[in-house]
């Protein structure tokens, strides 16, 4: 009987296990097929060894999803941020360890192929273009900047627009640069949704009117304010809040308005304004000569604007900003992230109490 004990436990025991094998599993092992932002498809056996990463929102999503070691090259705008998220990054590049000497602009494209075809090359780099990626954010008129990409076979070039339909195409894109990078989906796209839930969960609830607002930077010696497809009017959109200076006529994300009719129109609106305003006396100086010294006017972040990781912040930011009474402290964590760990262990505890009660009764029968 007491082998029979001891053959019984052991098999209580490999189950257990087992369980603990598929809740560790490593999901990287699978092939990845992901979409870049033009709906173009990619399919990887596995994470990919090296990326590069061009935009300082891609370039600070792959550091936020703990792939800053992936990066070889990034542009020379991602050391320009002063930003948590990039602190690493900028170490890494005073170090050497990745290049970040151009950019997509006239100025800098030259020195950007240097720096990506020198790291691409297998006798002084260690990027793979068959194998490996590049990650670009780049609005279609400097998209042909990077047609040397294409010219030097690289395989895998994922394109995302500067522009958004929705804050779901911003988590979207920080969902796939962690399946690309580390083959499962980061907790920081999750904590992105949370984010988004918990505002429109708490504004349902309170049955909160939604507040006007608008975004509002200095372009092209014009203020210009946040149209459809802007990456701020999405996420003013996603924080709770109503766009007023939205037009479906006008295809620029960014468009000229009277800023005195604004004011008349729309006297409690609240501004959201770039770091480009935020940042200048005289165009401060020059904002609240018309909207008045009270209104609000609340300064973003230049990575929050951004296809980025760091967007999530920006919302909360703005949320908090317009329903102070509902919204304030630390981005909200995304909760249950453990639910798929938890089952397993119920799972494997389940199974060894029912082989163990089996052995009991067997053991009792003789």
């Amino acid at each position: 009987m007491k082998s029979k004990t001891i053959a019984l436990t052991m098999t209580a025991l490999m189950v257990l296990a087992s369980f603990a094998v598929i809740s560790f599993q490593d999901e990287s092992d699978a092939a990845i097929t992901v979409q870049d932002g033009e709906g173009t498809s990619f399919t990887f056996d596995g994470p990919v060894n090296k990326i590069i990463t061009i935009g300082a929102g891609a370039t600070a999503t792959a550091a936020g999803v703990g792939a800053l070691d992936k990066i070889v090259v990034c542009d020379s705008y991602s050391k320009s941020y002063d930003n948590p998220v990039l602190k690493d990054v900028k170490r890494y590049i005073e170090e050497g360890k990745i290049a970040a000497n151009g950019n997509i602009y006239s100025s800098g494209k030259a020195q950007l192929e240097t720096d990506i075809v020198y790291a691409s090359n297998p006798d002084t780099g260690s990027f793979d273009r068959e194998k490996d990626v590049v990650i670009v954010i780049v609005s279609p008129s400097y998209k042909a900047n990077v047609a040397f990409l294409e010219e030097y076979g690289f395989k895998n070039v994922m394109f995302w627009d500067s522009s958004s339909k929705t804050y779901g195409d911003i988590v979207k894109f920080v969902e796939t640069v962690s399946l690309v990078c580390n083959g499962g989906v980061d907790g920081s796209a999750k904590k992105m949704q949370a984010v988004v839930d918990t505002i429109s969960d708490t504004l349902d609830r309170t049955k909160t009117p939604s507040k006007d607002a608008f975004y509002i930077t200095y372009s092209g010696g014009n203020y210009v304010v946040g149209n459809t497809k802007s990456i701020t009017t999405v996420m003013i959109e996603a924080a709770g809040g109503t766009v007023v200076t939205k037009d479906d006529t006008k295809s620029q994300t960014t468009i000229q308005v009277n800023l005195a009719m604004l004011k008349q129109d729309h006297p409690d609106a609240i501004i959201f304004a770039d770091n480009t305003i935020a940042k200048s006396q005289e165009h401060m100086n020059y904002i609240r000569s018309i909207f008045g010294e009270e209104q609000k006017i609340v300064p973003l972040d230049p990575l929050w604007n951004n296809f980025s990781i760091e967007s999530s912040t920006g919302v909360w930011t703005m949320a908090c900003a317009m329903y102070p009474d509902l919204f304030s402290g630390d981005v909200p964590d995304a909760g249950g992230s453990s639910d798929d760990m938890m089952i397993y262990v119920a799972g494997g505890a389940v199974a060894v109490i029912a082989i163990l009660a089996l052995a009991y009764f067997f053991m009792r029968s003789k």
